[in-house]
């Protein structure tokens, strides 16, 4: 759904500039935080007769829409949309809008944990080598070379 069909939330608004004008935060968080909210709020719309009131929804509610969230996005991308929706109840909190936040202990899939890149031999053999060559071509001096070549064996 684009920008221009997504209904619009007065409070997912007032968020929205309390990000951008108080917290100051990046317009890429403002923007993925407000998608978070009306995704909640189209979802809600569509499953449960929602009224529009973002104070009623019940922790079941959040719980089903994180596991049907987490069928169709990644684990980073739900992490990142659970992380938007518990600051805009902090947020509706805050202004007395709300007493509690459904999302709150709600428990997430875990992240994948990647493996360290690494360089290669070969690799490894060339960036050490690189000082020397500087020397050799003229572009540093002995000193620098030798410096160099010392700081990346000890990095």
């Amino acid at each position: 759904m684009s920008s221009e069909e997504q209904p619009v939330y007065p409070d997912v608004e007032r968020f929205c500039s309390f990000l951008a004008l108080e917290r100051r935060v990046s317009p890429n968080t403002v923007r993925n935080y407000r998608h978070a909210v009306t995704c909640l709020a189209i979802w809600l719309s569509q499953e449960d007769h929602w009224s529009g009131d973002f104070s009623s929804v019940r922790s079941e509610q959040a719980r089903a829409y994180v596991i049907e969230q987490g069928r169709r996005l990644s684990r980073r991308t739900l992490h990142n949309h659970v992380s938007g929706l518990r600051a805009f109840y902090r947020f509706l909190r805050q202004k007395g809008d709300s007493q509690a936040c459904p999302f709150s202990g709600l428990s997430l899939p875990k992240l994948e944990k990647k493996l360290p890149k690494f360089l290669s031999k070969e690799q490894m053999i060339r960036l050490l080598e690189a000082p020397k060559k500087l020397c050799e071509d003229g572009q540093i001096d002995l000193f620098a070379a030798t410096r160099d070549r010392l700081v990346l064996e000890f990095l």
